[in-house]
């Protein structure tokens, strides 16, 4: 009879250990894929901090002013095509 629940209890904690282990696996995957993520938010981060050193440049305020209002600079000469 000892032995019997011996068994037993030797079954019942070999298949709690089995999903300890799938469990395991489990967010072991989880934590590769969060550990991926931050590593492109920080990616992102940098980026978007160098973007934000750039605009405050006056170079960058002037190319946009020449790009999209297209403001020039005194003494510039603008060509046009004769369409």
């Amino acid at each position: 009879m000892i032995t019997l629940i011996m068994l037993m209890f030797v079954a019942v904690v070999s298949v709690n250990a089995m999903t300890l282990r799938a469990r395991n696996e489990v967010y072991i995957a989880q934590e590769a894929e969060l550990q991926t993520q931050i590593e492109i938010a920080q990616a992102q981060a940098e980026e978007i901090e160098g973007l934000r050193t750039e605009i405050g440049t006056d170079d960058y305020v002037r190319k946009v002013a020449n790009e999209k209002l297209r403001l020039v600079n005194p003494g510039e000469i603008i060509f046009r095509s004769a369409e």
